[in-house]
């Protein structure tokens, strides 16, 4: 059914004078629009509105993943009044794709983490934890209590891409040795860029040449065609299953800017962070991309069995290795009286729309830093991490109800549009990511 924003008593338009949360400038009307272009030729149009999010309360963060206090989840419910878009149109892979829609989670002052910390509904931090190749995963709001082993690099400034979680990548090694490019290589166009609206990951044109012969050297197993005829994919037959892939492929190892007096720091990627699975049994596609001198995208499969935190108070990017299907977050408690505790949101999630796996061949990437495949759609990841949300909204429905949402959530993305053509509870992201 559709949302029938006039009978709701919490909905509200956003109107055009409204300067804080019409970040469009555009109008229809008196009210506050949005128009989404993708590369894909996928169209997403319609309004901006606000409504109220409902999130559990401290009794209910500090037990996450505790299913036994679910019926006291509806009485411990704080509401929040955030801005997103209401969808009155779309077209192409954007009304095709399994996906409910996309959370906007970039830098921007317009973001659902921006919009709830700064109404003091948590710290300006959250985590992310995706899964392997079955899927599985967490996204947490808030400031999450951090392993021994994290490691944090800085976030840059980058003013004409303010949405973007822009790092500095020093170097590359494979299987021990180092990649002979210059760091500035990596620092081409609009920079390093984190992006969880990616599926794959995204180098500039002389780095990509150099990372793929490395590969190619080190890996002794026959090449086959890829999944796609369209593509032209760096694929491998014969490496068994997932746990024999690490006896054929080498690691890659990331080495990030320190922070002030601390070492740099270093992302191991093991196989499966840079690889999809082919339809074909046993074979694997290279999951890194020529990206011209647009700049790099590490997309979502790198962090796969990682926890990243985006700690935007701090300016601050950690990751460490962990088990994410399993992973069971713990916020930390905020003594400055600005926010109050963060709120862990514990959420199950697939990489993709297709049963939680990564599709074959997905390479389109979308304007918004969100790629197409030809029959499913990631984003985060360019096919389409999908997530199983647990929201309570406050939409037409006056009581504070909880819905099973399918979402893909957008590391570039800035704005969350509501998808009001299909489903009451469906959401979707327009973004500020890369184009």
């Amino acid at each position: 059914p559709y949302f029938d924003l006039s009978s709701s008593s919490s909905s509200q338009t956003v109107s055009c004078s409204d300067h804080d949360r019409c970040y469009t400038k555009l109008c229809t009307g008196t009210s506050c629009s949005y128009t989404r272009h993708y590369a894909e030729d996928s169209i997403s149009s319609g309004t901006i509105v606000s409504d109220l999010l409902s999130l559990p309360g401290p009794s209910v963060q500090s037990h996450p993943g505790d299913t036994s206090r679910n019926d006291s989840l509806a009485s411990d419910l704080s509401q929040y009044r955030v801005a997103f878009g209401c969808e009155a149109k779309e077209t192409g892979d954007i009304y095709t794709q399994n996906a409910d829609g996309i959370m906007g989670i970039g830098r921007g002052a317009i973001s659902i983490p921006a919009q709830l910390a700064a109404q003091g509904a948590m710290a300006d931090v959250f985590a992310l934890c995706y899964g392997d190749f079955d899927g599985g995963g967490s996204l947490v709001l808030g400031d999450v209590v951090p392993p021994d082993t994290i490691q944090y690099t800085p976030l840059k400034k980058q003013p004409l891409h303010p949405a973007y979680y822009q790092v500095e990548v020093l170097s590359a090694s494979i299987g021990g040795s180092i990649v002979s490019v210059p760091a500035r290589a990596y620092a081409v166009g609009y920079g390093a860029v984190f992006d969880s609206g990616t599926t794959f990951s995204y180098f500039p044109t002389i780095v990509f040449n150099a990372l793929k012969h490395a590969i190619m050297e080190k890996v002794e197993l026959d090449t086959v065609p890829g999944p796609d005829p369209r593509y032209h994919d760096l694929c491998y037959g014969d490496a068994g299953d997932e746990s024999s892939l690490s006896s054929h492929f080498p690691n890659i190892v990331l080495e990030f800017a320190p922070m002030p007096g601390s070492a740099s720091a270093k992302l191991t990627l093991s196989p499966m962070n840079y690889l999809f699975t082919h339809s074909r049994p046993g074979a694997y596609c290279l999951g890194i991309f020529d990206n011209g001198n647009a700049g790099t995208l590490l997309g979502g499969i790198i962090f796969r069995n990682k926890l990243v935190i985006y700690d935007r108070e701090r300016e601050r990017i950690g990751f460490a290795d962990e088990s994410c299907s399993t992973f069971v977050p713990r916020t930390v408690p905020v003594t400055s009286g600005t926010h109050r505790q963060g709120t862990a949101v514990e959420e199950r999630s697939a990489m993709a729309v297709n049963e939680g796996k990564v599709p074959e061949g997905a390479h389109g990437k979308g304007s918004e830093g969100i790629n197409y495949d030809a029959h499913t759609v990631d984003h985060e990841f360019g096919e389409s991490s999908a997530l199983s949300w647990s929201f309570a909204i406050s939409g037409s429905i006056e009581l504070a109800v909880m819905f099973s949402l399918g979402i893909i959530v957008g590391g570039g993305t800035s704005m969350m549009i509501f998808l009001s053509v299909r489903r009451l509870a469906a959401w979707q992201a327009s973004t500020d990511a890369v184009p």
